[in-house]
């Protein structure tokens, strides 16, 4: 008896259970049938007819598709529109920031006494000063009688007030709001003046550059001259580099810098011979004020008779109330926009959810070897 029993015991011991087959199609069906998926559970069941299946691949063909071409369209919005300029009229609650009025005048008894000295012509037969610094000719003229020297150009623009137009607005630097007034004239002049300013929402400022297509000013970058970004200022710098380079030194109706070599009466004449490429030269970084304040004014002339004697002119400034109407930057779509549109989108079409993508490797991998 216990020799049969041993041997039976044997027998037990070497009798292997039969291998599963491992079947691709069993693992995917067991998923559709488990999955929180809507509608493909349908695809799979053994009793469905043919027909009822078609209907329902036709029905969650035709849901998936809209779903990813409404994701499709969000993620598109998201790399391609990143911000969006909008006009704002709630002006109640906003701060009003006064714009900076800058006096210039154009030619001092100073600059024309330099001016005389340096070149040697009688102020009283031409204009010396309005030669020096004509822009068309970027402060070249081949007829002076003995030449100037760098230094002595670099002088004279101190003399001229030719700084930078972030700080002191000139001509020079392509400003369009330039109020202009003839001294003597006994006739007042007043302008209005109003103000649009650019308002940016606080996720404006978390987009990079290239995406906000703006700058604002504390990106100066590689800027040399200016502590605080304005792309008038941006541009000037262009073209300052640009005439360096064309030249090997920069004209004195520029900003002076010590990054570079002021030119001299003979050296001008290369930058007048390429004044069109270093003036229309362009850069892809010198983008637009993010914080940009546009400024209107309207010049009126009105008579009055109380102007004192010894006034030469009379001006008169007014901040009219507003600003009445503001352009608002803001971000079209911010990663939480994002997330939450796909996941709306999925939710409505297709019923997926976080934990939908859980279960594609738990139903595919975990619990493939069960019954």
């Amino acid at each position: 008896m216990d020799k049969l029993k041993n041997s039976s015991e044997k027998i037990k011991m070497g009798k292997k259970e039969p291998k599963k087959k491992f079947s691709i199609w069993k693992i995917i069906k067991t998923y559709f049938e488990n999955s929180s998926l809507h509608g493909i559970k349908y695809l799979v069941e053994d009793e469905l007819h043919w027909s009822e299946k078609i209907f329902w691949m036709v029905a969650c063909g035709l849901s998936w598709w809209l779903c990813t071409s409404l994701i499709m369209g969000i993620i598109s919005d998201f790399i391609t529109r990143k911000v969006a300029i909008t006009m704002d009229t709630d002006y109640l609650k906003w701060e009003v920031n006064f714009p900076a009025l800058h006096f210039c005048f154009s030619f001092s008894s100073r600059a024309r006494d330099y001016a005389t000295e340096i070149t040697g012509i009688n102020p009283r037969k031409t204009s010396i000063l309005s030669r020096l610094s004509h822009w068309a000719k970027m402060g070249y003229d081949g007829s002076l009688p003995k030449p100037i020297t760098s230094n002595e150009f670099v002088q004279l623009g101190k003399y001229l007030m030719l700084t930078n137009q972030l700080e002191l607005p000139t001509e020079k630097g392509g400003r369009d709001i330039i109020l202009t007034v003839q001294w003597g004239n006994p006739t007042p002049t007043i302008w209005d003046i109003t103000q649009v300013p650019t308002y940016n929402e606080p996720g404006v400022l978390s987009l990079s550059k290239e995406d906000r297509r703006c700058r604002f000013p504390a990106e100066t970058d590689n800027l040399f001259l200016l502590k605080t970004y304005n792309y008038h200022a941006c541009m000037l710098e262009t073209q300052i580099k640009k005439f360096n380079e064309s030249c090997g030194c920069v004209g004195h109706l520029f900003p002076y810098s010590d990054k570079f070599k002021t030119c001299n009466s003979t050296e001008l004449k290369c930058g007048f011979e390429n004044r069109d490429a270093i003036v229309q030269v362009e850069n892809d970084n010198c983008l637009p004020d993010c914080e940009e304040i546009i400024v209107i004014q309207d010049r009126n002339t009105l008579d009055e008779d109380n102007i004192p004697a010894w006034a030469v002119t009379k001006l008169e400034f007014n901040m009219l109330p507003g600003p009445f109407k503001r352009y608002e930057r803001y971000t079209v779509f911010s990663l939480l926009d994002v997330v939450v549109s796909v996941g709306s989108a999925l939710g409505l079409f297709v019923g997926a959810s976080v934990l939908s993508i859980v279960e594609i490797p738990y139903w595919l991998f975990i619990r493939r070897d069960e019954d």
